[in-house]
């Protein structure tokens, strides 16, 4: 089957590491070889390319990654893993431009036989499930062109990011889909679905910024309000769904949305497909298959909602605030972002699970479950860090390389510049914890890496998780930055 999967996997999996810094290594595999990379705090450092008659190291093991992977691949998940050696002085960037190329040329250029579209989302992979697939791809809003569609190469929208206003591009080709939102001259999100695998966020982008094959077609936003609101269609939980339309009564669900306050996005399946988006208590947008030019008629939103036969599905962000980031730049690989709560998230939400809404008193939705707040942990449990096992198989870690050995960096400036984080964030006696975790962690990159995985899923009293995973990020940022040489 002749799709981009393996190489929208390779670049998942890449971006990932790019997000969080990762350290360790990942496997490649197909029918007659295997290829390995490993990275250090993101960058790479180490690779073998091993294929019948022949294995390469280092840059000769990349080049051959980046020419002569086949069609067909396998790509492992990330294993806890330090690198044996050093032998390469590329960026991650640099590694990962060929293969973004590669994602676009391969994206479905041979038509696939049919299948259930919805199938794949629902399988166990390592991707988010998103809840639709090629068939039920969601209604996007129409708007002024920005350009005749036309094939990727005659579009170049890289070259066009920076000067585009608010706007929604959609690629569109044999078993394929793709859609992202532009605002403020950046590639902010998209998704990726075609008849293999679903991707969304900064894989999804680069993977149409590289597309060689299908059509590609670009719309005004407006009101420029929506580029905020519709990636919401592929990042937000349902909240509810199955709801009839016929137990509604219109008015009193958009007033009930209004004072709440919040974000939700309503998607109507009848034989007028729908959305409507809401934010802050105020209807942003309502459009449909039929009428596909957004409105922020009240008017339109109850036509939507009184069809008589259909039904509702509610979805809202999960989680606490947190600020929506650019996933990719106007430039076709992009450095490395700041460090923040979560990767390209489409806006903010609120933490605390909803009472049941007066619209519906007899449908019974499922909301996310409160998290009781751990308590604190005793100083003798806090004293020594908690094993932390990686989802693949852990690998015997290296010898540990004492401080003064490596002649390279002061770990204890380290340790007191990563206390001095944990303080800005967490105050006194907030970080307590976290110091003592970092004062106990001994002189190795390994050991560094361990600790912020550590922090990283840490639960203190006070905090919201996405403050202390948001915090674990700049202290990775920072450790990779002082600890990429040792």
């Amino acid at each position: 089957m002749a799709t981009a999967a393996p190489h929208v996997k390779l670049l998942r999996q890449l971006a990932h590491a790019k997000d969080d810094y990762l350290s360790g290594a990942l496997d490649i595999t197909w029918q007659e070889g295997n290829a390995t990379l490993f990275l250090v705090f993101g960058q790479p450092s180490h690779a073998t390319f091993d294929s019948p008659g022949r294995m390469l190291e280092g840059d000769h093991a990349v080049a051959a990654m980046q020419g002569e992977l086949p069609r067909d691949f396998e790509v492992g998940q990330w294993r806890r893993a330090m690198s044996p050696r050093e032998t390469l002085r590329l960026s991650l960037a640099e590694l990962i431009e060929p293969f973004v190329e590669q994602a676009g040329a391969q994206a479905e250029s041979i038509e696939t036989p049919t299948v259930d579209d919805a199938a794949w989302w629902s399988a166990e992979d390592d991707s988010p499930a998103l809840g639709f697939g090629l068939a039920d791809f969601p209604v996007l809003p129409a708007g002024e062109a920005l350009w005749p569609d036309g094939a990727p190469a005659e579009i170049r929208l890289e070259a066009r990011l920076a000067s585009l206003p608010p706007a929604a591009i959609v690629l569109s080709g044999p078993r394929l889909r793709a859609a992202g939102v532009v605002s403020g001259g950046e590639l902010i999100d998209a998704v990726w679905v075609d008849s293999d695998d679903h991707v969304r966020g900064e894989s999804a982008a680069m993977a149409m910024l590289g597309a060689k094959e299908g059509t590609l077609s670009g719309v005004r936003l407006d009101p420029p309000e929506l580029a905020d609101a519709l990636p919401g269609l592929w990042r937000y939980p349902v909240a509810a769904s199955g709801i009839e339309l016929a137990w509604l009564n219109p008015e009193t669900m958009i007033g009930a949305l209004k004072a709440d306050e919040t974000r939700a996005i309503l998607l109507v399946d009848a034989p007028d497909r729908g959305v409507a988006l809401f934010a802050a208590g105020r209807l942003v947008a309502v459009y449909s298959n039929d009428k596909r030019t957004p409105s922020q008629s009240e008017y339109a939103l109850k036509a939507l909602l009184a069809q008589e036969r259909g039904t509702l599905v509610v979805l809202r962000p999960a989680g606490a605030a947190a600020a929506m980031r650019p996933v990719l730049a106007a430039t076709s690989v992009p450095a490395a972002a700041p460090p923040a709560a979560t990767t390209a998230v489409a806006g903010a939400g609120d933490a605390a699970a909803q009472a049941e809404p007066s619209w519906y008193a007899e449908v019974t939705a499922v909301p996310e479950p409160a998290v009781e707040p751990a308590a604190a942990p005793p100083p003798a449990a806090a004293a020594e860090p908690p094993p932390v096992l990686p989802a693949a198989a852990a690998v015997a870690a290296p010898p540990e390389v004492d401080a003064e050995q490596s002649g390279l960096v002061d770990f204890d400036e380290v340790k007191q510049e990563l206390i001095a984080i944990g303080l800005e964030w967490l105050g006194d006696p907030g970080a307590a914890p976290v110091t003592d975790l970092i004062r106990r962690t001994r002189p190795t990159v390994d050991d560094f890496v361990t600790l912020i995985d550590t922090i990283r899923g840490l639960r203190v009293p006070g905090f919201e998780p996405s403050a202390v995973q948001s915090m674990a990020k700049e202290m990775h940022r920072h450790a990779a930055e002082r600890l990429c040489g040792a």
